[in-house]
């Protein structure tokens, strides 16, 4: 898509996430995630929840845990699904 000009929002983003976790392509959600955050600074609180979610879900409890630390230093508060 950015080869085109385009760039999904990040409602868009969580979509896409969350359908990678539900198929079961953890790995392939956290390396879009990474990359996500790296070139987004303003990610929302629906971006980590689907992430954390997913992570919680695939059985990468640390992952999320460490993840879900980083949360207050970002100015965000998690929300129950």
């Amino acid at each position: 898509m950015h080869k085109f000009g385009q760039y999904p929002n990040l409602s868009s983003c969580a979509t896409i996430l969350d359908g990678l976790f539900k198929c079961h392509l953890s790995s392939d959600a956290i390396s879009l995630f990474r990359e996500i955050e790296k070139n987004n600074l303003d990610l929302n609180i629906e971006i980590y929840n689907v992430v954390l979610d997913g992570m919680c879900r695939a059985g990468k409890l640390n992952d999320a845990c460490e993840l879900f630390s980083y949360l207050p230093a970002k100015g965000l508060k998690p929300r129950s699904m």
